[in-house]
This record gives C-alpha cells, sequence and structure tokens, in this order.
C-alpha cells in the first residue's frame, strides 16, 4: 500500500514538473487577431471529373490578394484546391496554401471546408479553415484562418478572421 501511494506521489510530481516549461513558455506566445478581405487574382480550373451526378474537381489553383490594415495579415496566398461536389454544386473542399506574407517571411498549410453551388447573382459560397505553419522571418509561428468566400464579380470577394501565434512573443 505504501508502494502504492508513494508511486503515486512520484507519478503527480513528475507530472506537475513536465508542466511547468510549458506554462512558461506559453505565458511569452502572443497573439495576433486581424481581419482581411480577399480578392481573386488569378484561376486555373484544374481537372474536372463527372461521376454520376456529381463532379470531382482536382488541383484548382486560386490566387488571392489578402488586404488588411496590419501587413502581418496581408499579401498574396496561393490555394490548391479539391472538391466533391453533389448535382447541387455542395459538398468538401480540402487543399493546400501558400501565403507570402512579409518579404522573407511565409505561411504555408493546408485547410478544409465546405462550397455551395447555392447561386445568388452569380455568386457562390464557401468556408474554409485555414491551418499554416510559418517560415522565413515568421518561423515557428502558427497561423488559423478562417474565411467566408462569396466568390462574384465584384471585390472584395472574402472576408478571413485570423489568429496568428508567435510561441516566443513578440
Amino acid at each position: 500500500m505504501k508502494a502504492n501511494k508513494l508511486l503515486t506521489m512520484i507519478v503527480v510530481a513528475v507530472i506537475t514538473l513536465a508542466l511547468l516549461p510549458v506554462q512558461a513558455a506559453s505565458a511569452q506566445a502572443t497573439f495576433t487577431e486581424c481581419d482581411a478581405q480577399l480578392t481573386v487574382t488569378g484561376f486555373e480550373e484544374g481537372t474536372v471529373t463527372l461521376v454520376g451526378p456529381n463532379t470531382h474537381i482536382r488541383g484548382r489553383v486560386v490566387v488571392f490578394q489578402q488586404i488588411s490594415d496590419n501587413p502581418l495579415c496581408a499579401g498574396t496566398i496561393t490555394v490548391v484546391a479539391n472538391y466533391n461536389l453533389d448535382a447541387n454544386g455542395d459538398g468538401p473542399k480540402w487543399g493546400t496554401f501558400y501565403w507570402e506574407a512579409l518579404p522573407d517571411a511565409s505561411f504555408s498549410g493546408d485547410f478544409a471546408g465546405t462550397f455551395t453551388g447555392r447561386s445568388e447573382e452569380y455568386t457562390v459560397i464557401s468556408w474554409v479553415h485555414a491551418i499554416g505553419h510559418g517560415y522565413g522571418d515568421l518561423e515557428e509561428f502558427l497561423l488559423h484562418e478562417y474565411l467566408d468566400l462569396n466568390i462574384s464579380l465584384a471585390p472584395p470577394q472574402g472576408l478571413a478572421a485570423l489568429t496568428i501565434l508567435d510561441p516566443h512573443g513578440d
């Protein structure tokens, strides 16, 4: 019985000690939150395959210009997207992105979301959650971006809410 209590106390002490550096490191981290507008500046269709009433699109390339009051949240984003759409034009979308943010700094990562073919005055609606990792001057930064896209002929064609984590602080 005493051996079990001693073992339990040792395990609790080890776990407590292991968590201390994590708490100290997270106290230094900073979060940048900002909003942005997106406009499509380039487009390549990709491969479209009809599977019964469904449409599969692979490798569609879309280039966005992202504009924000915060320079860290602006830049050019190149997206390679895939879709599995049903007969109504609805379905999941996923893919990868490369975002040229600041000079000598970028994010890359992947995203997943939904796409709807519902048309409202020649627009389609899409929702995406992108997760990225920083490179260059943004090394070790983490990105979470939530986008509502309303692809139409009139800019802006999308709105984004971003959270960027700098694990080392400012």
